[in-house]
């Protein structure tokens, strides 16, 4: 008949249909994703050169720039040599421009995220309300918050703003000034470009969440999964999670990144006032004195050879202290995991303790027979020699000797007595 349609193939048709758009949507799921990850890589990328540019800049002029910031000497900051400098101003330039760049690519970072975000998880169902969790707990909260499930993610969030102001510290171009501390009666004057300079360290954060990114926490399937037990992965739960699977890897990663960054950063603020107080032997012109400094502090020792004398430095320091403490903890929490057994290291250990017990059981048993074999097998002899003793309990000789590969009379046999033992006893 003209027109006519299997209804079971068009059910094949249908199944199929849904079964292709199933694929496209897991399709753009993970192309969307990609994308976020490598705009957080370029972001990631521009930040960081950024910041080593800036490093790299501040180390030429202070090993050009031996002495301190005079003020009388140079009353116009854009006059001083290490502000003047053509170089150090093509430096700055260049990562203004670096930190453009990565403004656009966290703009587009963002974007995308927030795409993601509308497409896959607020608009994959007609109703909001019908998005199953994997919890009664996160169902509940889910149902109190639907009214922000029910529109498109904002596009211009806090944590946009807040990560481009993070972005925006850096040393500016064409401008400086000078900042002064009054520390025991020296007066140490910084470069606002140093100040910075430090502010700038935080930077870092992205260089952390870039590496997260291709953690197997912070992958397409660990948000779904996430997502499901209704809350977002980020990098306060993938840190979490590292701490509990590789304890031992993840806390020395923390701990070396912590003592080389709260190093830098020590030895910059303290620098001036180092040389202005021991002209002749800078402690913190020397790079490992920071070192030894940070580790001394942040393991709570404090020998005091060394000492922070500026009020940026002192601020550091107490937070290098109490940071200390936090991860001195972790320290030791994950040094007595690795003396702690497992279930079936337990087992194991178990196992071996009770086989060894039986084992030497079994052995001290084998030794307590062979011996009284043997003391028996001599008090039989020391009779058939007529030394009998009669202290001794019977042990059966005579059933003995019968079993003897040497056949022996029972008459030869002499007691003390000096009479014959007949065979019928």
């Amino acid at each position: 008949m003209v027109g006519f349609r299997d209804p079971d193939e068009k059910q094949t048709s249908d199944s199929r249909k849904i079964k292709k758009e199933q694929f496209s949507s897991q399709t753009d799921y993970y192309k969307i994703f990609n994308q976020i990850r490598n705009f957080d890589f370029l972001t990631t990328v521009l930040a960081i050169f950024g910041l080593v540019l800036a490093v790299i800049d501040y180390e030429c002029q202070i090993r050009n720039h031996l002495t301190n910031i005079d003020m009388k000497v140079h009353p116009d900051v854009s006059k001083h040599p290490r502000v003047s400098n053509s170089l150090t101003q093509l430096v700055r330039l260049t990562i203004t421009f670096t930190t453009i760049g990565a403004m656009g690519c966290l703009i587009m970072r963002h974007y995308h995220k927030q795409k993601w975000i509308t497409k896959y998880f607020l608009e994959n169902s007609e109703d909001p309300t019908q998005i199953t969790f994997l919890h009664y707990e996160d169902d509940k909260h889910f149902l109190a918050h639907k009214e922000d499930f029910g529109h498109r993610a904002p596009l211009l969030t806090k944590e946009l703003l807040f990560e481009l102001f993070l972005l925006a510290l850096q040393p500016l171009p064409m401008y400086d000034s000078y900042i002064t501390f009054q520390c025991k009666k020296i007066t140490v004057v910084y470069l606002l470009s140093e100040v910075l300079l430090v502010l700038m360290s935080v930077r870092i954060y992205f260089l952390i969440r870039c590496v997260l990114n291709y953690c197997e926490f912070m992958d397409a399937f660990s948000k779904k999964i996430c997502r499901g037990y209704g809350f977002e992965t980020g990098v306060k739960f993938t840190i979490k999670s590292m701490l509990i699977v590789n304890p031992e890897s993840t806390v020395m990663y923390i701990f070396f990144a912590t003592v080389f960054i709260f190093a830098y950063l020590i030895r910059i603020f303290e620098m001036p006032y180092s040389r202005a107080s021991s002209p002749g032997d800078p402690v913190f012109d020397n790079f490992f004195n920071a070192i030894w400094f940070t580790v001394i502090t942040l393991t709570t020792i404090g020998y005091g050879d060394i000492s922070p004398g500026t009020q940026p430095g002192m601020l550091l320091t107490i937070l290098l202290a109490f940071w200390g403490s936090i991860l001195l903890s972790l320290l030791v929490v994950t040094v007595s995991s690795i003396f702690t057994l497992d279930q079936e290291q337990q087992m194991a250990l178990r196992h071996l303790r009770i086989s060894r017990q039986a084992a030497k059981t079994i052995t001290t048993g084998l030794k307590y027979y062979v011996a009284k074999k043997r003391l028996h097998l001599m008090q039989c002899k020391q009779r058939t020699r007529g030394q009998v003793n009669y202290m001794s309990p019977d042990c059966g000789f005579l059933e003995l000797i019968k079993k003897n590969s040497q056949p022996m009379r029972v008459e030869d046999i002499k007691v003390k007595s000096g009479k014959k033992v007949s065979r019928n006893g």
